[in-house]
């Protein structure tokens, strides 16, 4: 470990073990994980998107970007750039904070969880306009809202489709336009129709063939709001000729523009229900950027656990090394015994089966290290190229040793994980969910109860019969020059209201039984009390797991200090077992016995250690601080205010 990346106590060498295991002993919990990088890095994968750019995208007048798909692109997949360079060296030498900010840009899993973070945002978007939250992986949406209809929470107004507010029942029938939405929606419709038709009586029409000419054009406008109201307005005009001269007007142009209102009072008129979804698209965002905080806090966690792994394999690999110049040391001193004749011919062979045990142990150590630094590397490419797989990754970055500090007593460590775990953070806006849906689900068993209003005024023109007597039909000698009209008289006679036709009412609907509804809010009940018992269930999981960390650790730090002394002990047994050997008061089996006892205490202190670094790990996971104190930053929570707009 570099000296820069601790503090001074760290860098002390806690040897005394009374010092140490009272800290042991102390209601304590550890200081923040060994080797943490002083320098915020950026949670930012590489293969995903940073932003999605249909969100801003155009402005209110840039009317055609609606229509066009978001084009969010294919992720990158390559590795990082300075994966590429490390590995084309041959040997990556990597300090615990290169390798996070590797692991961070690089892990497929967190571009994963940085993918269902972007989804919740499209998510959000489209409760805004009247749908019901889908939610992103992980989260509870309750089956109850999709098995029946949820009255205006989805469609703000009338749940029917269509509107023909030219009449009263028509005013009151989904007057809020076709969508079904919040958005607005405009129709135009346009059709040319020519026909001819028989006819059986030429006295009564006149003519034998009717034949007919007709253009019609119609434009709505419609939309539907929170507060349980729709509104349409609509105009049409309709131009007909036929060959008739029973007719006042041919052609005839008759045009009228209606205004159409319904308000629900019962089942959708509540704003706050009908706001329901929106708030559970929100809690989306928030599900999200928790899920994403759980993700890179296990990638982090496995991550360093992986590269205390394999410091520990290098110092067992340093150690194997060290006992294998031991025991050819221990060869080249019995064969120089030997030739002093104070020792027997038969030590030799004695000695040089410890060499070959050595050796194997050497093996053993070189392999164990391979395989942790492949391991590794998991972490730190999104493709196993030829340059990551031949690599040697080498920790630059040293085991730590424990510091005695006073911290927090238990209480707060279980306080601050039930505060930042990002699990119970999960369980929580699922209970928010499961309340909202039942909030929606009682509305729904009101019966449907609308009131409704509609306006509409009508003009006709068109070239009229002009007849110099008042009669009709008109005898053909005494027609005179048509009276003219079209379009524009029709216009001008709906806003003289000549023609006017108004009304209002109510529609009321009542479920006799109501079992459907009824079922899908007992439904929502049961969840809601399913999740908060989740919850209940998870926080207890959660602080017993702090405080089972808490205890290991403890554990863990005596243990190391026990086997540091016993290191030290065999150590200097080993160095008089040498000595006694030399003089030929020893035998061989004593120096190869001693041999074996240093290298299993050398070996147990770097296991020793090891399960100390990774039990710091462990808890700051466990309690949801880990990236704070490794200074990950996962950037501005999403919400509905920073998150853009989609117009």
């Amino acid at each position: 470990m570099t000296s820069h990346r601790l503090p001074a106590l760290a860098r002390v060498a806690c040897c005394a073990a009374g010092l140490l295991l009272a800290a042991a002993a102390q209601r304590t919990t550890p200081p923040p994980p060994a080797a943490a990088p002083q320098t915020s890095i950026q949670a930012e994968n590489t293969a995903v998107p940073r932003t999605l750019t249909f969100v801003n995208r155009g402005s209110w007048y840039s009317f055609w970007q609606r229509y066009q798909p978001a084009d969010i692109g294919m992720p990158d997949l390559r590795n990082p750039a300075a994966l590429r360079r490390a590995a084309a060296s041959g040997t990556m030498y990597l300090s615990l904070y290169q390798v996070l900010r590797l692991a961070l840009t690089a892990d497929l899993d967190i571009a994963n969880a940085a993918y269902n973070k972007l989804l919740a945002k499209p998510d959000y978007f489209r409760t805004l306009a009247g749908g019901t939250a889908r939610g992103v992986a992980g989260e509870t949406i309750s089956s109850a809202l999709f098995s029946g209809a949820i009255g205006a929470s989805g469609g703000g107004g009338s749940s029917n489709n269509g509107s023909s507010a030219g009449s009263v029942t028509g005013g009151g029938s989904g007057v809020h336009g076709g969508n079904g939405g919040y958005d607005p929606s405009v129709t135009f419709t346009f059709a040319d129709e020519h026909s001819k038709t028989p006819l059986n009586n030429p006295i009564l029409y006149g003519t034998a063939e009717q034949l007919l000419n007709q253009d019609f054009g119609s434009v709505t406008f419609g939309q539907g709001f929170t507060t349980g109201t729709g509104y349409s307005i609509s105009g049409f005009s309709v131009r007909q000729y036929q060959n008739s001269n029973q007719l006042f007007l041919n052609p005839q142009v008759t045009s009228d523009i209606s205004i159409g209102v319904q308000q629900q009072l019962l089942n959708g008129g509540s704003r706050s229900v009908n706001r329901a979804p929106m708030v559970m698209g929100a809690n989306s965002l928030a599900y999200a950027d928790a899920a994403f905080k759980m993700e890179v806090t296990n990638v982090v966690a496995e991550a360093a656990t992986q590269y205390w792994t394999l410091a520990a394999a290098n110092r067992q690999l340093g150690i194997s090394r060290v006992a294998l110049e031991r025991a050819q040391q221990t060869l080249d001193d019995t064969k120089e015994l030997v030739q002093a004749g104070k020792v027997p011919a038969a030590n030799v062979i004695t000695a040089e089966s410890g060499v070959s045990a050595a050796e194997q142990a050497l093996l053993q150590a070189r392999t164990a290290f391979q395989i942790a630094g492949s391991k590794l590397k998991l972490f730190l490419s999104k493709q196993w190229s030829p340059t990551v797989i031949t690599a040697r990754v080498v920790n630059s970055d040293q085991l730590p040793a424990p510091v005695a500090a006073n911290l927090p007593a238990v209480g707060q460590l279980v306080s601050r994980a039930v505060t930042y775990s990002p699990k119970l953070a999960e369980d929580r806006i699922n209970v928010n969910n499961n309340d909202l849906t039942v909030k929606i689900k009682k509305n729904g068993l009101l019966p449907n109860l609308a009131v409704f209003a509609s306006y509409t005024s009508s003009g006709v023109s068109g070239l009229g019969v002009n007849c110099s007597v008042p009669t009709f039909p008109c005898p053909a000698g005494d027609e005179l020059a048509p009276l003219p009209g079209g379009f524009g008289t029709s216009l001008r006679r709906i806003f003289s209201y000549d023609a006017p036709d108004y009304g209002f009412g109510f529609q009321l609907q009542i479920p006799v039984w109501n079992r459907l509804n009824r079922s899908d809010e007992a439904t929502a009940e049961l969840q809601d009390a399913q999740s908060r018992v989740t919850l209940q269930n998870d926080q207890n999981t959660v602080t017993e797991q702090v405080n089972e960390d808490r205890i290991t650790l403890e554990g863990d730090v005596a243990e190391l200090v026990s086997a540091q002394t016993a290191a030290r002990q065999f150590e200097q047994a080993l160095a008089n077992a040498q000595d006694l050997y030399r003089m030929g008061k020893n035998t061989i089996n004593d120096v190869i016995t001693a041999e074996v006892a240093v290298i299993t205490a050398e070996k147990a202190v770097v296991t020793a250690q090891q399960n100390y670094a990774e039990a710091q790990v462990t808890l700051a996971k466990d309690s949801g601080t880990l990236l704070h104190e490794y200074h990950i930053s996962l950037g501005a929570p999403m919400t509905p205010g920073n998150i853009g707009h989609l117009r």
